[in-house]
């Protein structure tokens, strides 16, 4: 009798043994079944936002098209002027009109910090816009002013003082006092 009871103390310890690597194993699953889980949601929130991205680059190309023809009527609005000015040869040297344009594309990702879970993607077009007059009374006394206007490209005029003078000076320099 003895061996048959050892026989069943054996047997239920391996039973016992199993059924823990059983729920070693179960719970191992679960939480590689979580893990994947994860990985999926991720791989979703990654695809959105290359997805957004790609819409963002796309603007860009938009906006850089829109900028090529505004170069290219500014190119002929100055020829236009640069026309006129060699038509009227005594009010040209009196008098010069110039104007010009800066545009440059500004794209930052994790801009306030490396988490990419947070939304602080940025994208636009700022530009700067110059119009000047520069002015020559006597061939002794010159002048110019320059305003600067600049904003995001697109984005409407507010009233916040974003339109300024940019620079201005006055040149005096007699000619009994050259290097005055």
């Amino acid at each position: 009798m003895v061996p048959e009871t050892l026989a069943q103390h054996t047997t239920n310890d391996s039973l016992r043994a199993l059924e823990e690597e059983i729920n070693l194993l179960k719970e191992t699953v679960e939480t590689s079944y979580n893990q994947v889980r994860k990985l999926n949601e991720r791989l979703g929130q990654l695809e959105a936002d290359s997805a957004e991205r790609k819409e963002a680059v796309q603007h860009l190309r938009r906006r850089l098209l829109e900028i090529q023809a505004l170069r290219k009527q500014m190119s002929e609005l100055e020829a236009k002027v640069l026309t006129k000015k060699a038509e009227d040869s005594e009010a040209g040297e009196k008098i010069r009109l110039h104007a010009d344009i800066r545009v440059r594309p500004e794209m930052s990702i994790n801009r306030t910090d490396l988490n990419g879970d947070q939304d602080d993607d940025d994208a636009y077009w700022g530009h700067r816009a110059r119009f000047g007059l520069r002015a020559g009374i006597d061939s002794w006394i010159r002048g110019h002013i320059e305003a600067q206007e600049h904003r995001r490209f697109g984005d409407t005029h507010n009233g916040d003082g974003q339109v300024g003078v940019h620079q201005a000076w006055v040149e005096i320099e007699p000619p009994a006092l050259p290097g005055f």
